[in-house]
């Protein structure tokens, strides 16, 4: 995995908005690749991804990181006052919905208010009273390397071949695998994004490596449950596994269409933020959040593990559809 410290200017194309989780077409082998998306994302592990909503309809993504605080994006949060959003859990096949209280938001870096894809897209929600019955998930700080991680999020969902154009749906946590292929650095060292890209079936669409913004050793070759995020997944977690549990390392940003789109299909790259630098841990360390501690470099994720030239970022918040 290779490090672009310059990369994050390259992202200033264009902004536009994009198109829950895609997942390829044959996607853990099953003929019903979307419901096997939303049956693994329903698992109890994933109970602390919640669904934000504005009283506008736009929804987002969001990770509980203790009993009052979820972690999600900034430019989720930059949608609406705290009392505009509500914060909805789901575990068991029934939903719980929560005020919020407060916004907590990193300072906005380069570029001004409205520029996402540097480091700072992160931002906490205080609950209006204490989730119950759900484990907070830990957060990990540390080192990035080349290894297949998990997302999980709210928003619309469809197949590598269509993009994102089902949903969203208050009932529907989407999930899906990609390998961590790429990373940028901020002038202090720090990691600021992570990129992963969306393989086609055939392994014949390697964006990280045959773009030449990019040009990263990336493996074309699809996982089984490949996937990336799309529209109403912004602020939910890239989730690692340490330990024999899932911790957070990321949170959804946007989506880099080079095929002009952004809706998440084949060949599209998806960016994370990063929890690496002092102000993110700090922020996170200032809301109850705990840190995982890694102390090896992780192996390949266990199948056992699963339960059975710029076209545009586009931020990954799903506004409400209109008619």
């Amino acid at each position: 995995m290779r490090s672009f410290p310059g990369l994050a200017a390259a992202f200033l194309c264009l902004a536009a908005p994009a198109w829950a989780i895609t997942v390829k077409d044959s996607f853990g082998g099953s003929a019903d690749p979307l419901g096997l998306s939303a049956s693994l994302g329903a698992n109890s592990d994933f109970d602390a991804v919640g669904r934000l909503v504005t009283s506008a309809g736009n929804v987002c993504s969001g990770t509980l990181i203790s009993a009052t605080k979820v972690l999600t994006a900034r430019h989720c949060a930059d949608d609406a006052a705290a009392a505009n959003w509500k914060v909805s859990f789901r575990s068991g096949g029934a939903s719980t919905t929560y005020g919020v209280s407060a916004i907590d938001k990193l300072p906005p870096g380069t570029g001004g208010a409205g520029e996402y894809f540097n480091g700072s897209d992160l931002a906490v929600f205080s609950l209006s009273s204490p989730v119950t019955g759900i484990d907070p998930l830990l957060v990990y700080a540390g080192e990035a390397y080349v290894e297949s991680f998990a997302m999980v999020g709210w928003g619309l969902y469809g197949t590598g071949s269509t993009g994102a154009v089902s949903g969203p749906s208050a009932t529907r946590r989407g999930f899906a695998l990609n390998m961590l292929d790429g990373f940028t650095r901020d002038a202090n060292d720090d990691l600021e994004l992570l990129l992963a890209d969306f393989d086609n079936e055939a392994g014949t669409e390697n964006t990280l490596k045959d773009h030449p913004d990019l040009r990263l050793e990336s493996d074309p070759e699809p996982l089984d449950y490949e996937g990336l995020i799309a529209a109403g997944d912004s602020g939910g977690p890239m989730l690692l596994m340490r330990g024999g549990s899932w911790v957070v390392a990321g949170v959804t940003t946007g989506i880099l269409g080079y095929d002009k789109l952004g809706n998440s299909d084949y060949g599209d790259v998806a960016v994370w933020t990063a929890i690496g630098s002092a102000q993110a841990r700090n922020l996170i360390s200032g809301a109850g959040g705990a840190f995982y501690v890694d102390a090896a470099v992780p192996l390949p994720l266990p199948a056992a593990m699963l339960g059975a030239a710029c076209a545009g970022l586009a931020l990954l918040r799903r506004r409400q559809a209109q008619p």
